[in-house]
């Protein structure tokens, strides 16, 4: 049979008693003391199939009916009905039915109906029914239907259905149906479905449909939505909706929603959060940084009325412009002296070479320790509105002048503290 190396090592650490080798099983049937009574018929020359089996430890040929011993129950080639045992449940081949044992069911191929173990399920094919297992369900093939694992559920090949495991979900191949677990679910293929975990989802080749994850969600391609905590990484084509902290995709047909988002290359949709970023300079991008690798940063330093003393950084884009700054709009030197953090989104164009007009909206946090400045509150906001002419001077100098009007308001009270027009000089640096 075809093993990976994960099933190997798995198999070996969780239940070293048994392999999935349907010749090794019957091996395992030969050397096995036979502690029960067996009642059955020949099927074959020297070849039984019991009907009913009770005892310590059956050794039966085929089992076809009921199986009820203390200890295990072996068939060497298949069972079908009920096999129940206190430790383990071994069929060469497959099994059909009602599978009951303390420690381990393991079957050489096929498990069709209802394996229950305390500790393992082991199929060498394809489990097809309710697979559940206080420990791991491990089937080299497929798990078809609804598998629960107190720890893992790992598959060869596919898991179609439903899959839950308290720690993983571990498919070789393809996930169609949902995978919940309470930290890891990985399919080396394809997910059509839902993954669902605490920690990370994985889909080695594309998921459609949605990943949800407290951690982060990877996968190579997506067609749906991924939702994540911390981060969310499509390395090639994201054809939906990405919503965390950080998403990230290659090239992106959607919509980005999170603090920091980045398109590697093409964006067709919309990025929503605090940084957007992508080479590509045709998506719409809302937020507070929105950079492309056209767009300039620049140096601001300049002073008026509305705050004595301003450094900033403005982001230039082909018609939109965004600038994050500080600011003292009090100056004491004997004192502390006042701060605050403004941030302005606008338009620009430009009428005539070295010559840009623009005009922005802003908002200004106040902060005044102490009595730095008697008589005012220690907390306010300004909201202003600009309009701007600069002049090139030089390849990385520019001068301007803004003037506008600024509203200043304490938090949580009605009423204007102060209301006034704004006058402003600066430099533009680079």
């Amino acid at each position: 049979m075809r093993r990976t190396v994960c099933f190997a090592i798995i198999a070996l650490l969780c239940l070293p008693i048994s392999t999935l080798s349907a010749q090794t099983q019957e091996k395992k049937a030969r050397k096995a003391p036979n502690l029960s009574l067996n009642i059955g018929r020949p099927v074959y020359k020297q070849e039984k199939k019991a009907w009913f089996s009770i005892g310590l430890m059956a050794k039966v040929y085929r089992l076809q009916g009921a199986g009820i011993n203390l200890l295990s129950s072996t068939a060497r080639t298949r069972s079908d009905g009920l096999q129940f045992s206190g430790f383990a449940n071994i069929n060469g081949t497959r099994m059909r039915g009602l599978q009951l044992s303390g420690i381990a069911n393991i079957n050489g191929t096929d498990a069709w109906g209802l394996p229950a173990a305390g500790l393992a399920n082991i199929i060498g094919g394809n489990g097809c029914g309710l697979l559940a297992a206080g420990g791991i369900n491990l089937a080299e093939d497929s798990a078809n239907g609804l598998a629960i694992g107190g720890l893992l559920n790992i598959t060869g090949k596919a898991s179609n259905g439903m899959a839950i495991g308290g720690l993983a979900n571990i498919a070789g191949e393809n996930t169609a149906g949902a995978a919940l677990s309470g930290l890891l679910n990985v399919s080396g293929k394809d997910v059509r479905g839902l993954q669902a975990t605490a920690l990370l989802n994985i889909a080695g080749r594309e998921a459609a449909g949605a990943q949800a994850a407290a951690l982060g969600n990877v996968s190579v391609r997506l067609d749906g939505l991924q939702a994540a905590g911390a981060a969310n990484i499509v390395a090639e084509d994201m054809n939906g909706v990405q919503v965390g902290a950080a998403n990230y995709a290659r090239r992106m047909k959607g919509l980005q929603i999170g603090v920091a988002n980045i398109a590697g290359d093409t964006v067709r949709g919309v990025q929503a959060g605090i940084v957007n970023y992508s080479r590509d300079t045709t998506g719409v991008k809302l937020g507070i940084v929105n950079i492309t690798p056209r767009t300039r940063v620049q140096m601001m330093v300049y002073g008026g009325n509305a705050a004595k003393f301003n450094v900033a950084a403005r982001f230039l884009n082909r018609w939109s412009y965004t600038i994050l700054g500080i600011g003292a709009p009090w100056l004491k030197m004997a004192d502390p002296f006042s701060l605050s953090a403004s941030y302005r989104a606008g338009l620009h164009f430009s009428p005539a070479r070295g010559l840009r007009l623009s005009g922005d909206l802003g908002y200004s946090h106040i902060e005044v320790p102490g009595d730095a400045v008697p008589g005012l509150p220690e907390r306010m906001y300004s909201l202003q509105a600009r309009v701007n002419v600069e002049y090139q001077a030089a390849r990385r100098l520019g001068l301007f002048v803004s003037g506008g009007y600024a509203t200043t308001r304490r938090y949580g009270r009605g009423g204007e503290y102060e209301g006034k027009p704004v006058i402003e000089f600066g430099l533009l640096l680079f």
